[in-house]
């Protein structure tokens, strides 16, 4: 995602269904899913973030860390997180020459299975608001997330594992808190083939 500016095209491609209104650059959303629509919750809760945000890059202290500490890292996580769950991206967020200001950049998810939180929908929105999410743009990808959020959901980089030094340590102690091994496919950092590092930050 280009530091340029945290909002981008929200408008490309939306499975499901979807009314695009061109002249203001909203889209509106719907599902055909027995669960009813997104429109109301997505438009409702992307006013609530929408606000102005200072524009800054997102950094946090990466270090050397302990097996025991990356261990006690995750299960804060977990507690943090208001849903845990394994999900395939099938609409990703846009950026780049898609970017549209004043637009946020939203990703579909395929939800597979729920470890923590109560999902109802088969599919469920992932907005981009700053430079600390996760931008999804890989369609097809399977992963096991962490999310913030009701109805409409984020994806923060720190709580999902971009801060330790050992991701595979960090996924481990997730998956000893789901009761459930991840598979291969599942193992990569959300969004990206590897998670985020600044070696020039480890010590």
């Amino acid at each position: 995602m280009s530091e340029s500016g945290w909002l981008a095209d929200v408008r490309a491609p939306i499975v499901l269904g979807s009314l695009h209104d061109k002249d203001s650059g909203m889209a509106v959303f719907t599902s055909h899913h027995r669960h009813g629509t997104w429109a109301f919750r997505i438009l409702s809760s992307l006013c609530l973030m929408a606000a102005p945000f200072p524009s800054y890059a997102c950094s946090f202290p990466l270090r050397k860390m302990t097996a025991s500490e990356i261990r006690q890292q995750a299960q804060s996580s977990f507690r943090r997180a208001s849903v845990v769950l394994d999900a395939e991206v099938i609409s990703p967020m846009r950026s780049g020459a898609d970017w549209k200001e004043g637009l946020v950049p939203m990703a579909a998810l395929r939800v597979i299975r729920t470890y923590k939180g109560r999902i109802t929908d088969d599919v469920i929105p992932v907005v981009y608001i700053t430079s600390c999410d996760i931008s999804l743009e890989r369609k097809g990808q399977r992963i096991r997330i962490l999310l913030l959020g009701d109805a409409v959901y984020r994806s923060d980089q720190e709580m999902n594992g971009a801060a330790v030094s050992d991701l595979a340590e960090f996924n481990r102690e997730v998956d000893h808190l789901v009761r459930q091994r991840r598979a291969p496919a599942f193992a990569k950092f959300p969004g990206e083939e590897a998670p985020p590092r600044k070696s020039r930050n480890v010590r």
